[in-house]
């Protein structure tokens, strides 16, 4: 089921179930802001499409 889950959807369930009342409230700020460039990086990209070779692309082209 997570194979078909976009990677943006899944960090927002994540970081729901396991970050909102478990760090501060500007850490999970922080999670919040990656959410949002999850969706604007890679908004199409699905959990079982990530390879480490498409995690790098994004991390470099987050850079840019």
């Amino acid at each position: 089921m997570t194979q078909e889950m976009k990677l943006h959807q899944y960090f927002y369930q994540w970081m729901r179930l396991y970050k909102l009342d478990a760090v501060r409230a500007v850490t999970y700020q922080k999670y919040q802001m990656t959410h949002r460039q999850l969706v604007k990086l890679a908004p199409k990209l699905y959990l079982g499409d990530l390879t480490r070779l498409s995690y790098q692309q994004l991390l470099n082209d987050h850079e840019r």
